[in-house]
This record gives C-alpha cells, structure tokens and sequence, in this order.
C-alpha cells in the first residue's frame, strides 16, 4: 500500500498525536515538517521541531515495507541535520508497521529509538480507545479484511466526530477512505459506500477519486 504520503500528513496536522503514539512528553508548540538534506540530495520527510531551542529535534521515520537500509539512512540524517542547526541535540525515531519488518541493523539499532505501530495503537487503544488514530490507521494494521470490513463503519464515524474543522475532516477521512480503497481494490464506489453505511462522500472531491477519474 500506498503510505508514505498520508502518514505525513497526517503528523503534520497533528504533531502532538507523534507525542501520544511514542508515550512521550508534549515539548509544546512544534512543526511537524520535511527537511531537504542537500549534502545528501535527499528529503527527510518527518522531522518534528520543537519552537523551544533546548528541546530535541525528533527525526521520525515511519517504515511500512522491508528495508535492510533504514538505520543508516536515518542516522546519516540525524548527523547532517544536527550540524545544520548548530548542533542541536537530534534524536532518531523509527516507527516500524510491525516488528517482522526491523532489520535490527547493528550498532545504528543502539542509536535509533524504535517503536512499532501495531503495538503502539494497541497500547494507545487500551489507554484512549476512541482516540482516532486508532481508528485511522486500521486498514494498514487490521490484518482481517472480515473485521475491518465490518468495523469501517465505526472507525469512519469515529474519525469524523473528532474533526470539528471541515477541512481537517476532510483531510482525515479522505486519507482513510484512500487506505480502504488499496485495501479492497476489487471494490468500487458502491461497495465502500456500502461498508460505510452511506457516510462516504462524493468520491470525486477527494484525492482517491480524482486518482481514479484520472485512470
């Protein structure tokens, strides 16, 4: 599945919801946001900057798919945006979608702090069972397409009484919508509708129904 994209955005809307996954304390108002490394010619998709100098600059990469190279990715990152912003202390976050994907790469694997998402959201689920992270990240972690195809209904209803503000709402319940659509790919329109019990919006106003039309 398609991942990457949404998850940022995700965390850039809300970059306290990164504080809540990892158990961390809320440093207070901080970006969530992608850095360009030109050394490297390479782009960091998710370093979290604290407006306060003294807190940690947060590097947060979130791994959906196999990849023996992540740890030395990331802790190149860390060392070169460390250097750009006078040597502010940096920490390395991984977040993998389950344990089976880390590669437990040696001696970066003592540097990085790694977590994995399936076990966090079970976590963040026992402690705050609405929250709706645990809803929005059901079609990448819910292993049974039966329990997800019946449950959408609720995990939709849930992430769309959260957002009070309309584009917010939009942006999150688009995202989902887009996650169940590469999730079932034989469905169409009618069948998600269906799942959702007629909550699902006018596909061609969000991102998945415009990448359709465009097909």
């Amino acid at each position: 599945m398609d991942t990457d994209k949404h998850i940022y955005e995700i965390f850039e809307a809300y970059p306290q919801w990164v504080f809540e996954l990892l158990r961390r304390r809320w440093p207070g108002s901080c970006r969530f946001q992608a850095v360009t490394i030109k050394p490297i010619q390479r782009r960091a998709d998710g370093v979290l900057i604290p407006d306060v100098t003294s807190e940690a600059l947060l590097v947060v990469e979130f791994q959906m798919y196999p990849d023996p190279h992540i740890y030395g990715r990331v802790v190149i990152e860390m060392a070169i945006i460390q250097e750009e912003h006078a040597g502010r202390e940096v920490q390395g976050i991984l977040i993998f979608g389950s344990r089976e994907l880390d590669p437990q790469t040696a001696p970066w694997s003592q540097v990085v702090s790694v977590y994995y998402l399936d076990e966090m959201l079970a976590e963040l689920e026992k402690t705050s069972p609405d929250h709706p992270l645990v809803a929005l990240f059901q079609p990448l972690v819910e292993k049974s397409n039966k329990r997800l195809h019946e449950n959408a209904s609720q995990y939709y209803t849930r992430i769309e009484s959260f957002a009070t503000d309309e584009r917010l709402k939009a942006k999150l319940t688009g995202v989902f919508i887009d996650w169940l659509l590469q999730r079932f790919k034989t469905l169409g329109k009618t069948e998600i509708e269906k799942m959702l019990l007629g909550k699902l919006p006018d596909l061609r106003e969000t991102q998945a129904g415009k990448d359709l039309i465009a097909i």
